[in-house]
């Protein structure tokens, strides 16, 4: 099991919508300044490993999802 891998991409997404809003080159670590709430939503990181997995659909894939609060 390879134990590097390559960062394909970041993308932004909204609750409910199948399209992509934003769409950031991949890297370890997404850093986001200056948030406003339409910066909330979902960030799906996508990364290789060189094994393929025809199984595993979401392998290789992770997200989070940020709430943007405002006073």
């Amino acid at each position: 099991m390879p134990d590097t891998y390559t960062y394909i991409t970041w993308e932004h997404t909204w609750p409910g919508l199948t399209f992509v809003l934003r769409s950031f080159p991949g890297s370890e670590f997404l850093r986001l300044e200056n948030l406003t709430y339409q910066d909330s939503g979902y960030y799906t990181c996508r990364v290789e490993n060189g094994v393929h997995s025809s199984k595993h659909f979401n392998a290789g894939v992770g997200d989070v999802y940020l709430q943007v609060g405002g006073s």
